[in-house]
């Protein structure tokens, strides 16, 4: 069976994964608390389906998007299913 994934193009709402996990606003921020609610609507997604998600300053998003690297550590999938773009 074809595994699948979301790709999530969030461009600046993460500067890194660990920015991410630890759910911290970015300084430029207009309101951290709507920043850290997307923070946490970001995860919620990748908890629930495989996402390949290349923050916009982490130094392994290209080879994470180029290996299709999930959310989960996971391979690449055979296919995406979805792009989304925040």
């Amino acid at each position: 069976m074809a595994q699948a994934a979301y790709v999530m193009l969030a461009g600046d709402a993460t500067d890194s994964l660990e920015q991410l996990y630890a759910l911290r606003a970015d300084a430029v921020a207009p309101d951290p608390k709507v920043h850290v609610a997307t923070l946490k609507t970001m995860l919620a997604h990748r908890v629930r389906h495989p996402t390949i998600h290349p923050p916009s300053h982490d130094p392994e998003s290209a080879p994470r998007l180029a290996d299709g690297i999930t959310s989960g550590g996971s391979p690449g999938p055979d296919r995406v299913i979805s792009v989304i773009c925040l």
